[in-house]
């Protein structure tokens, strides 16, 4: 989105600006050899139970730099770092977080200003999504199955048993 803007001279400003986190690709589309500042990126699954917000922070996570990837590993709710020396190790097999506590230290605490930013943003948590995935709905209007009445039953939004959704 900067990029275009950019291209057509419209200004992104207020609230706006504050939601796009990408940058303008314009000076590399102008010269491929601009100098060009590497950046952080946070990744988050985004799905979590209802009211689960906190505890989910670190469930599916990750923080990527040119250099590193550090992943979280949880399990059953632990937290658990995995750093990547992505240069060195291409394939992200070798965790070396154990030698690396700075950069496992700096990225979490990265991580952790991106969430407390985004959460305010993250407005739908209570809302109540569809009985059936929209893509998946379309798949089976395309090319046949899905499912029958008895399975839909338990996926009624609001009947609370949103967890036993099987789509």
């Amino acid at each position: 989105m900067p990029t275009i803007a950019e291209i057509a001279n419209a200004k992104l400003a207020g609230d706006v600006k504050q939601q796009v986190e990408g940058r303008s690709l314009l000076p590399l589309l102008k010269d491929p050899n601009a100098p060009w500042a590497g950046r952080i990126l946070f990744t988050h699954v985004g799905r979590w139970e209802r009211g689960k917000a906190a505890e989910s922070k670190c469930r599916n996570c990750s923080v990527h730099a040119t250099r590193w990837d550090l992943v979280c590993a949880s399990q059953s709710g632990v937290k658990q770092w995995q750093l990547f020396d992505v240069k060195a190790d291409p394939g992200e097999q070798t965790d070396v977080a154990a030698q690396h506590p700075e950069i496992v230290k700096e990225f979490e605490t990265a991580y952790g200003q991106w969430w407390d930013f985004v959460q305010p943003q993250l407005v739908n948590e209570t809302s109540v999504g569809p009985k059936v995935n929209p893509f998946k709905e379309l798949y089976t209007k395309q090319f046949g199955g899905g499912p029958d009445a008895q399975t839909l039953q338990p996926m009624e939004p609001g009947s609370g048993n949103e967890k036993k959704r099987k789509q």
